[in-house]
């Protein structure tokens, strides 16, 4: 069920880039901002998964 949370809060962050990559209006430095964010909270996403796997192969 986290695993589903998880890949899950990937997907709307995929289609939240998505929105970002296609809304012109913003410039640049914007852009950049906003697709650091979009990183960090998909690193913190992957690093939670994957705390979370081996802490149920550990139980």
């Amino acid at each position: 069920n986290e695993l589903i949370n998880s890949f899950s809060e990937i997907m709307s962050t995929k289609v939240l880039n998505e929105f970002i990559s296609n809304a012109l209006f913003l410039n640049i430095s914007e852009k950049i901002a906003l697709s650091s964010l979009y990183l960090i909270n998909l690193s913190k996403t992957l690093i939670k998964c994957v705390f979370n796997s081996m802490n149920s192969k550990s139980k």
